[in-house]
């Protein structure tokens, strides 16, 4: 296993330059074009890191992921990287599994900065979710063209240092991972793997809720790719069964019931970095849940999908009372039961100033760095057609942006959750 570091300070606010992936595509053994990437298979390729000891030149796979993303116009898009062997990249756990994610549509997140502060601050203040995956602002260049900043972040999956849970299909009692999305966000899984709970709406009585896109689970793991059908269908109908009395739960608004179920405290902390961030995505396809072996309950978590995160004004409830586009189940019915309502506001209240603090910290760290602006300005001067001098400017102003706004948030939340 390797460890590779960029040649750069890795304390936030004092870096001098982004760290730099150099990817070289190649398809039988011939540099290939960047549109030929798709999302369906995995493209051969070369990631190059700098680091104090030399060059690197990594062999690893490359395609795209992503659902709207996906359709972006311009075309910076999400991608997966997997590298052929285990690497420990800018200070994450070893993995071979990493993800770059664009900013969905580019200028929907000015600051670049969205989900690099979400996932954060799960970590720093909101720990009741276990994991949330840790991420770096990268420059990616492409057949060594630049193509823009990224965010380097981890792959959503089990494995020891991420979700550390047992997955095996022969196992009745194994541990997995859900993932609950939107239909048409299931194109890419095997029909077996996927499966809707009796009853489960977006929304409960009383909460407004938009009801055209069922949603499905989808197990992520146990994959079904090469597992024994007849075992694995037999886990499915264990999985769904369990879910099916979490979704009993919900819909009775019965606290006691889903409390023997699920691991409360990290429901309230992802509510609570959901409402925050006014999270639309969140009932689309960023609701991740997991089960431990040994007949545990399920927690929340990891967190994910910010993209279409910070909609419209800092004041107002979202997602806990429905008004996005996208409702969640899994906010909506949990915030219409007395007792877990009771238990956000006490946990809002023991955490807010710390939260406070960190969204501070975490944004003045780039924005009082004199070269970031340079650094994130480059990506909207190639992007957007801006000058350097304006695109430096911008970004600057957009990051100061979301920082107010999301500080004026939890102001108003404190004004509600007193």
């Amino acid at each position: 296993m390797e460890k590779l570091s960029a040649n750069f300070n890795t304390c936030r606010g004092t870096a001098v330059r982004l760290p730099s992936l150099r990817i070289m595509l190649y398809k039988d053994g011939i540099l290939a074009a960047l549109s030929d990437v798709t999302r369906k298979a995995y493209q051969a390729c070369t990631v190059t890191l700098h680091d104090t000891h030399g060059v690197h030149i990594l062999p690893a796979h490359f395609k795209g992921r992503g659902y709207g993303s996906w359709r972006a116009d311009p075309p910076k898009r999400n991608y997966r990287i997997k590298f052929i062997k285990k690497l420990q990249l800018f200070d994450m756990p070893a993995s071979r599994h990493f993800c770059l994610i664009a900013g969905v549509w580019n200028n929907k997140d000015g600051s670049m900065l969205k989900s690099d502060s979400a996932f954060s601050l799960a970590r720093a203040v909101l720990t009741n979710m276990e994991y949330s995956v840790r991420t770096r602002p990268v420059e990616v260049y492409v057949n060594n063209g630049y193509h823009g900043v990224f965010t380097l972040s981890e792959k959503v999956r089990p494995e020891k240092h991420k979700i550390n849970i047992s997955c095996k299909t022969g196992d009745i009692d194994t541990g997995y991972l859900l993932n609950y999305v939107w239909f048409e966000h299931t194109e890419r899984a095997p029909p077996e793997s996927r499966f809707q709970a009796e009853g489960l709406k977006k929304s409960p009585r009383g909460i407004k809720g938009n009801e055209e896109n069922a949603e499905y689970f989808i197990i992520k793991s146990p994959s079904a790719r090469g597992a024994d059908p007849t075992e694995y269908a037999a886990l499915v109908q264990c999985i769904k069964g369990q879910t099916q009395k979490l979704a009993d739960a919900l819909i009775a608004l019965d606290y006691e019931a889903f409390s023997r179920l699920a691991d409360v405290p990290s429901f309230v902390d992802n509510l609570i970095l959901q409402e925050l961030y006014k999270n639309t995505d969140y009932g689309a396809g960023g609701c991740y849940l997991y089960k431990k072996r040994g007949g545990g309950k399920l927690y929340a978590g990891p967190p994910w999908d910010f993209d279409w995160a910070v909609n419209g004004g800092c004041e107002g409830f979202y997602t806990i009372n429905g008004t996005t586009q996208n409702p969640s189940p899994f906010i909506t019915y949990l915030y219409a039961m007395p007792k877990f309502k009771e238990l956000v506001i006490c946990r809002w209240q023991k955490t807010a100033d710390k939260i406070k603090t960190f969204l501070i910290d975490f944004f003045n760290g780039y924005i009082n760095e004199p070269s970031y602006k340079h650094l994130f300005g480059k990506n909207f001067a190639l992007w957007d057609a801006k000058c350097p001098h304006a695109a430096a400017s911008d970004w600057k102003k957009d990051a100061e942006c979301l920082r107010d706004w999301l500080f004026n948030r939890a102001d108003w939340l404190s004004g509600q959750w007193c």
